[in-house]
């Protein structure tokens, strides 16, 4: 089956001495209308770090992964036969807020879509000290920027989280506010209804004694004594 997420580039390269590097990758969820959630596994997992690992994409939206070589290790070393699997699937709208890693807990095999991302290493690099500085300042601003454009998005889901949580406040509140007023709006439903029992009541005795200007009476009474129930309550 294939797969409507795109990866660019399917290749990253790493130098064969190098400490520290950075390589960029831009996924993109090319359905205009389904969302994917990805996962990103490697077979060298000592030997790099990938952030983010996984996300949701919208229709049609882009991110960018860093695939970082651990320099903390000289014996750790770049290989042509090192591998980055992109796992993805399609999620429903409603399934955006939840946990990513809670969407890949037992996913079903037949949803899932596999690509590869290869890493191939250049030769070793030959140059002054002040080159190699060079190349480790560069790295060093690679990962810098990294870290903030995580901050950013830490950020803008916050505020995201804030925003959502006010919202939600208010949508208590207001049902709260709508409870009261349906249970007031029953009391006084009770009221009037108690108020024309007990106006039957005393019509059917008057009815009885056979006395049409108390009825009159009685019945002006109560009109009057409801039209005064309801302005008040208005």
């Amino acid at each position: 089956m294939p797969s409507a997420l795109r990866i660019c580039p399917p290749v990253i390269s790493f130098p064969e001495d190098s400490t520290l590097s950075v390589n960029s990758v831009q996924l993109e969820n090319t359905d205009p209308e389904k969302y994917i959630t990805y996962k990103i596994k490697t077979n060298a997992p000592d030997g790099y770090i990938v952030r983010p690992s996984n996300g949701i994409l919208m229709p049609h939206e882009t991110c960018e992964i860093q695939v970082i070589l651990r320099g903390n290790n000289p014996d750790i070393k770049p290989t042509a036969s090192d591998r980055f699997m992109v796992l993805a699937q399609f999620v429903d709208p409603q399934d955006s807020n939840t946990p990513v890693a809670q969407l890949w807990v037992d996913p079903p095999a037949e949803k899932l879509t596999k690509q590869m991302i290869k890493c191939q290493v250049s030769g070793s690099q030959v140059g002054s000290p002040s080159e190699s500085l060079d190349r480790n300042l560069s790295s060093s601003a690679s990962l810098y920027q990294s870290f903030l454009s995580q901050s950013n998005i830490t950020g803008k889901l916050k505020k995201q989280n804030e925003e959502h949580c006010a919202r939600v406040q208010k949508l208590s509140q207001d049902n709260k506010s709508l409870k009261e007023e349906k249970q007031k709006l029953q009391g006084t439903l009770q009221i009037m209804e108690q108020e024309n029992h007990n106006t039957e009541v005393q019509l059917k005795k008057l009815k009885k004694g056979n006395s049409p200007a108390a009825i009159c009476n009685l019945q002006g009474q109560g009109i009057i004594a409801l039209v005064a129930f309801v302005s008040g309550y208005l």
